[in-house]
């Protein structure tokens, strides 16, 4: 998966006094404002103020069974057709097609909106159960099972720590790779993960940044292919629930 190929960086070095910044580092420099700590505030707060606004619409839809799986499939449709594509389409796509450092501003830009909507789309499938548990009207078989149950809510972690911790580190990583690169004068080639030059790749202070990045994009892959995988089952489930007449 290219999951996070290229696609973080941190904030640019400040140019020399009399030197104009570029175009390049002044991009870099207005997305590197946003702190772990902030998307985890912004997150919170997107996630309980449209709790609070639709908290009405939830609790009827959850206590009426055919609305309740109607919303159930559109959300996890929605959410299970996003991760495919940005995991096995958009990404390679992209990565063989534009420059590295492009690749990687405009991966930067889409990979926390990935997260918030798959983060989002999960919480519906989540609330609607959860809240139907907890009206005693609500028939025993108009829920999932507490298996399923459990999965979402590991999927529903797993992306929070992906938006919140993962991608901010890594982030963090490539854009300092980025100022190696261009002190080296590489970064624009297109659909390669290394610097063409020999001497370029090889260098020290490059490789110990692509250790580190190799590891955090590993790491941060492998959860979402884990979330993926737990869809997965969860479609297999539904499935074994479908009545066609």
């Amino acid at each position: 998966s290219l999951l996070h190929t290229e696609h973080f960086h941190t904030p640019a070095q400040i140019p020399p006094p009399g030197q104009t910044p570029s175009l390049t580092n002044l991009t870099d420099m207005s997305s590197s404002k946003a702190t772990p700590f902030r998307k985890w505030i912004i997150s919170t707060a997107v996630i309980s103020s449209t709790a609070y606004v639709y908290k009405p619409i939830i609790e009827y839809l959850s206590t009426h069974n055919e609305h309740k799986w109607t919303i159930h499939l559109i959300s996890f449709a929605s959410f299970y057709g996003c991760t495919v594509w940005v995991t096995f389409i958009s990404g390679i796509v992209m990565f063989k097609n534009m420059k590295r450092h492009d690749f990687g501003r405009l991966q930067s830009k889409l990979f926390p909106r990935y997260f918030q909507f798959c983060i989002g789309t999960v919480a519906v499938c989540l609330a609607l159960d959860w809240i139907a548990r907890r009206n005693a009207s609500t028939l025993a078989a108009s829920t999932m099972p507490n298996e399923q149950m459990r999965y979402f809510g590991i999927m529903l972690l797993v992306l929070i720590l992906n938006l919140v911790v993962l991608e901010p580190k890594t982030t963090e990583v490539m854009y300092k790779r980025h100022v190696v690169e261009r002190r080296l004068k590489t970064g624009h080639e297109v659909g390669q993960l290394k610097p063409s030059d020999p001497n370029s790749a090889n260098d020290p202070q490059l490789e110990e940044l692509s250790k580190q990045f190799g590891m955090l994009h590993g790491i941060s892959a492998s959860l979402n292919l884990v979330v993926f995988g737990l869809g997965t089952w969860h479609c297999f489930w539904l499935a074994s629930k479908l009545v066609i007449e």
